[in-house]
């Protein structure tokens, strides 16, 4: 699942993507606490994660050498290259079925947003814990 802006990404090998199909997402507010629990139903998702080039400056603000930092990027398949977004803090649940036929929860403090498309993002900084369970079921 390589798009053409991956031949001009010289860390494109750094990153994974799969697809998860019949998910369900929660997102349960870190903060305010009045504000909605998300629950979106039925979608297919784009999982992108890995290592992505930070640009960096220094304390003069000359470019100084970049870094590889971690991102988990969530998408719904088909949506265009994701333009600026704001997203809410969260505890995140996404379920469904890998694209291997397995049975899959990721789950992680991330953010949850629309970018200004109206297209759903979903972000975590640090590895979201992820379970799977073999289309026979638990072994």
């Amino acid at each position: 699942m390589s798009d053409s802006a991956d031949q001009f990404d010289p860390w494109v090998a750094h990153l994974s993507r799969f697809r998860i199909d019949g998910t369900q997402v929660t997102a349960i507010p870190v903060a305010p606490l009045d504000e909605d629990l998300t629950v979106l139903c039925n979608l297919s998702l784009i999982v992108e994660e890995g290592r992505y080039e930070h640009l960096r400056e220094d304390a003069a603000g000359s470019p100084a050498p970049s870094a590889l930092v971690y991102g988990c990027y969530v998408r719904e398949v088909g949506s265009p290259p994701p333009s600026s977004w704001a997203g809410s803090d969260a505890h995140i649940v996404i379920t469904g079925t890998h694209e291997n036929g397995w049975a899959v929860t990721m789950a992680g403090p991330g953010a949850i947003g629309r970018d200004g498309n109206g297209t759903l993002e979903i972000s975590f900084e640090h590895p979201p814990r992820i379970a799977v369970i073999s289309p026979e079921g638990l072994r």
